[in-house]
């Protein structure tokens, strides 16, 4: 069964329809109110999740708890989050290089219009693909508004990523990895990098440019910087759209 809730209010009264006899196996919540993590307790089908939250109308904190109840979901392979929902989860939990539960089914990771100058944002997507070290298939739309000199804010997105330690990221299964709004930034190519040097099963990395980048010597620059990077695998082929 399929559900999808688009701008609901009231869901909270759907609560008693999560049952550990129900048959849902995709939900999608997008921008509906009052959501409880108590609901994945039941949902023990459930093969598909799309979460599209805003501040404003969700009570739901601490991405951990919904990593923990999707780690109890055998069935569970596809989650699919967008930017404003990362922040709505609160504060990033304070042990990011080593997550308390990790959710083994997760196979595939879909982030639409993550900032990538936004630091919570980041860290919360490497605590996520912490979360799942059997990923095989990681698809970002990075969202920035305007292409910048590197600033205060971005020097230490930059610096944390350029220190992260590769081996524990444990990504023995990524096959590939897709990536839209590319730009020249030093802190994109180290996530770049970090995703690189972290996959020995990598076979396509799908790099596209923003459509913000239109100068071709640009573009140029962005491909010879990219064939530059390190790669764990050897069959790793690097496509530039």
């Amino acid at each position: 069964m399929d559900l999808q809730l688009r701008g609901c209010v009231g869901i909270e009264h759907l609560s008693p329809q999560f049952t550990s006899g129900n048959n849902l196996r995709r939900l999608s919540i997008i921008t509906s109110t009052k959501i409880e993590w108590k609901w994945f307790q039941s949902t023990t089908k459930l093969e598909f999740l799309g979460l599209t939250l805003t501040v404003a109308n969700s009570s739901i904190k601490e991405v951990s708890k919904l990593i923990k109840l999707l780690s109890k979901i055998p069935t569970f392979s596809c989650l699919e989050l967008d930017s404003p929902t990362l922040e709505v989860f609160g504060p990033p939990p304070s042990d990011l290089a080593r997550p308390a539960t990790k959710a083994v089914n997760l196979r595939s990771l879909t982030v639409y219009r993550l900032k990538i100058h936004n630091f919570c944002q980041i860290l919360y997507v490497v605590y996520m693909i912490r979360s799942f070290p059997n990923l095989q298939d990681i698809c970002i739309e990075l969202a920035l508004d305007q292409v910048k000199s590197l600033n205060p804010k971005e020097a230490t997105i930059e610096l944390y990523l350029a220190s992260l330690d590769w081996k524990d990221m444990f990504l023995d299964r990524l096959q590939t990895v897709k990536m839209k709004g590319v730009v020249h930034s030093r802190y994109v190519l180290h996530f770049i990098k970090l995703l690189l040097a972290s996959s020995p099963s990598l076979k396509v990395i799908s790099l596209f440019c923003s459509t913000k980048i239109t100068c071709p010597k640009e573009k140029l620059r962005i491909k010879q910087d990219l064939q530059q990077c390190h790669r764990l695998s050897l069959d790793a082929q690097i496509i530039w759209c």
